[in-house]
């Protein structure tokens, strides 16, 4: 039973709680059980011996509540067809097909674990970095105990909507990172996800005085390796072997005055290097991460000599 759901199961990350997918319910794992047990010439178990041994053994194993994130399409399309079907061989059929779309995510969540258990053990070579948006109704502001019905009724004040993009840098303080913008006056786009990512390298690299790690929107670009990377054009000539597309002597005039090279700022005290390699995890959104912007952005990285592979 232990092993049947630790198999298809994802632990949070802020309690020890295992989150069964859910296409699961107990009735089904207990079924899984079953017909495990008659496989191997065993008598199965009731209902009431199967609920004893998963409050003495599973108690930390947990099914998600209707509404407490989206759910896959895939797995409640196959959680419909076995509440409706009672033909056994289709039943079998269909719990072959569920196990098989487990076993690929399960897989697809291992790699992203093994990412992030390397990057925690050789810091200096590997940067792992989750990102994600978060522009649901929980986030909106104000946040009250006690929600009034004229706060959504529209006739005397609306809540804002805010939209959260977190961003996890694991093994690396201050471990995670937040961005908050207001939705309807900037859209969620690509240029609101590359603006985040830079953000959020920027704020990696630089070592502030004191060992304060709190982002400075007012701090000037022009002194971060970062930034100057994508910006000098020294930087891409070296890189390409040829003239770029950027003139540098544009920002050199306006307002960014004379702007240090990439190879200066690098020997800045206030500069930690970032390792070689960016391991990064998105969603698969078209419309704001996996994009051609989104990847050009990342190419640009490479090229400048941010990072040799990502």
């Amino acid at each position: 039973m232990a092993k049947a759901s630790q198999e298809n199961s994802r632990r949070c990350s802020s309690v020890i709680v295992y989150m069964l997918p859910s296409c699961y319910t107990k009735k089904s794992i207990m079924e899984e059980v079953n017909c495990k047990i008659e496989s191997i010439g065993r008598e199965t178990i009731s209902k009431s011996l199967f609920d004893r041994h998963w409050k003495a053994s599973c108690r930390n194993y947990k099914f998600h509540k209707r509404g407490a994130f989206a759910k896959c399409d895939t797995c409640v399309t196959l959680k419909l067809k076995l509440m409706e079907e009672r033909r056994p061989d289709f039943r079998r059929s269909i719990e072959e097909e569920r196990n098989k779309h487990m076993s690929e995510q399960m897989s697809r969540r291992n790699v992203y674990y093994a990412k992030r258990a390397l990057a925690k053990a050789q810091l200096e070579k590997y940067l792992c970095l989750i990102h994600d948006k978060m522009d649901q109704n929980k986030t909106n502001i104000p946040r009250l105990a006690n929600n009034m019905k004229r706060l959504h009724s529209g006739e005397s004040c609306m809540p804002l909507p805010v939209s959260l993009t977190g961003m996890l840098t694991h093994g690396r303080e201050p471990d995670a990172f937040c961005h908050l913008s207001v939705n309807g006056l900037w859209p969620g786009d690509p240029n609101f996800t590359v603006s985040s990512l830079a953000r959020c390298l920027r704020d990696l690299e630089f070592v502030p005085d004191g060992g304060d790690h709190t982002g400075d929107l007012s701090r000037t670009t022009s002194n971060i390796p970062l930034f100057s990377s994508l910006l000098d054009q020294s930087a891409f000539i070296a890189t390409m072997g040829s003239e770029g597309a950027i003139d540098s002597t544009y920002f050199q005039q306006h307002g960014n005055g004379n702007m240090p090279s990439a190879r200066d700022t690098a020997r800045s005290p206030t500069f930690k290097k970032l390792p070689p390699v960016l391991m990064l995890q998105m969603d698969n959104s078209a419309k704001d991460n996996k994009n051609l912007h989104v990847l050009a952005f990342c190419s640009e990285l490479v090229i400048r000599g941010v990072f040799s592979k990502l």
